[in-house]
């Protein structure tokens, strides 16, 4: 079961077939159509017709803008929000869902389908041909399932002009399993899902959206949900990934799968993520570096804290961001990691913090922004300082996950100057087991 989209932006068309709609004691049985569009803040929109004239005008004079609608055939029952009404030889109404409930989710399938927005051409190592075309499929795996991402027909090319247009695009296609071959329950692969969609959305340093599930049992469709997550426009960023390096993306996936069945971080891992794509996205310099330095200190502490147990709160509440920061990367440092600030950086530490390292030019920015007072000022508000500073606080976000995750394969390390794209290197941090 696959949702169909040809262009970039295009509503996409999700169900044609009978409905009911309900308003009081009204209740009349049409036709409906269901599209999703990125033009709207609506998401799921819907045109029923089948009601007789007088309904409608019922509705119309009566100032009624909140129906229920059921679709027997995807078991969907949602309360739908009016816009616009028809009078035409076909009355007819459009307006858009609102809060829906799946009445037999709970059903056991065999596969559960899914798309994948926004997501970028990856080279992979299986090809699988069909009618005559080759398409590079990403393979994900953990104990109990298995997850196969089939790319749309040239999605390298298609992906090239979605990048132009800061657009939304269907991009690959989804399903997962049971290695087995048993039935499952939806809720059952809720964690995997969230695991993978944490690896495709870290890999971009954005969110990648997973939507549009499609229930089956031996082919036949026992449910879908259409329901719309945040998903923003593509934007090309470079970040620890390299697209020519899939089992990167396998060794993440299976850290976050332990990240997010571990009771410290199945909640905390998601903050922290949130707080490094929005502070990628393209905001005010100043709130940028907060939210990165918001991020790395939430994982330092649930590291060392609340998951490892090495310092106790007592101990490790007194300690400022910098020594903290000191402990963790006595952990990931490595010899093939450099950590050389740019020029600036540099200049502003000879200056400021002559006896300092460049991890103290690191935080000083930061408390330079939040204290406004002269000790912690940073001369003519230089933006390249706080620039670098940015982007080094990326690249520290993304080697502590990365550590966490057990991570095991090659990625790029843009602080290694003057390599601004990033230098390929080959990490292993299971040795220290980050978490278990």
């Amino acid at each position: 079961m696959t949702i169909e989209q040809s262009k970039i932006n295009e509503d996409i068309p999700l169900f044609k077939g009978k409905a009911i709609l309900k308003l009081d004691s009204l209740s009349s049985e049409g036709d409906i159509e269901l599209k999703y569009t990125f033009s709207s803040k609506h998401g799921t929109l819907f045109e029923f017709n089948g009601m007789s004239t007088e309904q409608l005008m019922k509705i119309v004079n009566e100032g009624k803008t909140k129906v229920q609608i059921e679709v027997p055939a995807l078991n969907l029952t949602s309360d739908a929000h009016i816009f616009n009404t028809n009078m035409g030889t076909l009355p007819e109404l459009t307006g858009s869902l609102l809060k829906t409930d799946f009445k037999d989710d709970s059903k056991q399938i065999d596969a559960l389908c899914f798309s994948v927005f926004n997501f970028p051409y990856v080279w992979a190592k299986t090809v699988r041909v069909v009618n005559g075309e080759s398409f590079n499929v990403l393979q994900f795996a953990d104990d109990e399932f298995e997850i196969e991402l089939t790319p749309v027909s040239n999605l390298f090319k298609v992906y090239k002009e979605l990048k132009k247009q800061n657009g939304h695009l269907i991009t690959h296609r989804g399903i997962l399993k049971k290695k087995d071959g048993s039935l499952f329950h939806k809720d059952d692969a809720k964690t995997v899902l969230e695991a993978l969609g944490n690896t495709l959305s870290f890999s971009q340093g954005r969110y990648v959206d997973i939507n549009f599930l499609t229930g089956l049992r031996n082919g036949t469709v026992l449910y879908q949900n259409f329901e719309s997550h945040l998903c923003p426009p593509t934007d090309g960023r470079v970040t620890w990934f390299d697209d020519m390096e899939p089992d990167s993306l396998q060794s993440v996936f299976s850290g976050m799968n332990r990240l997010i069945r571990n009771d410290v971080w199945k909640d905390e891992i998601g903050k922290a993520l949130h707080w490094y794509y929005t502070s990628l996205s393209g905001m005010a310099m100043e709130v940028s570096i907060v939210l990165n330095q918001t991020a790395l200190e939430l994982l330092v502490w649930c590291y060392f804290v609340e998951d490892k147990k090495i310092f106790s709160k007592t101990k490790f509440g007194p300690l400022s961001f910098y020594d903290r920061l000191k402990e963790m990367f006595k952990l990931i440092d490595r010899p093939i990691i450099k950590f050389e600030p740019k020029k600036e950086l540099e200049e502003f530490r000879e200056k400021s913090l002559p006896h300092g390292d460049w991890l103290n030019a690191f935080t000083q920015v930061r408390n330079a922004i939040i204290h406004p007072d002269k000790k912690h000022k940073i001369e003519n508000e230089n933006y390249r300082v706080k620039y670098n500073v940015r982007e080094i606080g990326f690249q520290m976000i993304e080697l502590i996950i990365l550590f966490l995750c057990e991570f095991n394969g090659k990625t790029k390390l843009s602080m290694d100057k003057p390599q601004m794209n990033g230098k390929i290197i080959t990490l292993d941090f299971t040795e220290h087991g980050a978490v278990k």
